[in-house]
């Protein structure tokens, strides 16, 4: 009646997916081609990635920091940001994918060059300079221990 196929997401059985066979279609008096799907969404939820959460706006001023950093080929921006985020502390407001690039003659070979801005702000003050640059610090010492990272510039 059903011709089926199991999902699966992280070694664990998500559910199922499958169509109607032509006897199936027949029986139950369906005119068109059906798919009959099944997802467990509650063992979706330990892998779900968090989407922050809304926040007031504040009254103060950002500042933006850019950080050109040479990291190894197969890291993905998502990798990344996950580590730039966890490390940028309460002044994060955000951070922002720019670019990658890649100079095998000055990087080497199975480098690339990821271009990305942070914009800090706290809620109830202006940064200085010196608080933003401690943020970027923060972050480029978070990047080179966890990926190797290095700062361009």
């Amino acid at each position: 009646m059903i011709e089926v196929s199991e999902l699966h997401v992280a070694g664990k059985r998500l559910g199922f997916i499958g169509t109607v066979t032509v006897a199936g279609l027949k029986q139950f008096g369906l005119r068109k081609e059906t798919a009959i799907l099944e997802i467990d969404l509650g063992s979706l939820v330990p892998q779900a990635v968090l989407i922050p959460k809304f926040s007031a706006v504040s009254a103060f001023p950002t500042i933006s920091r850019d950080l050109n950093l040479i990291v190894d080929e197969p890291l993905r921006w998502s990798e990344l940001e996950s580590v730039v985020r966890a490390s940028a502390g309460e002044f994060l407001d955000a951070a922002e994918y720019l670019d990658t690039y890649r100079d095998t003659a000055k990087d080497g070979p199975g480098k690339k060059r990821l271009l990305l801005s942070l914009t800090l702000r706290a809620q109830n003050r202006t940064l200085t300079s010196e608080e933003a640059d401690q943020v970027r610090d923060a972050v480029v010492a978070a990047c080179a221990a966890k990926f190797g990272a290095k700062l361009l510039g």
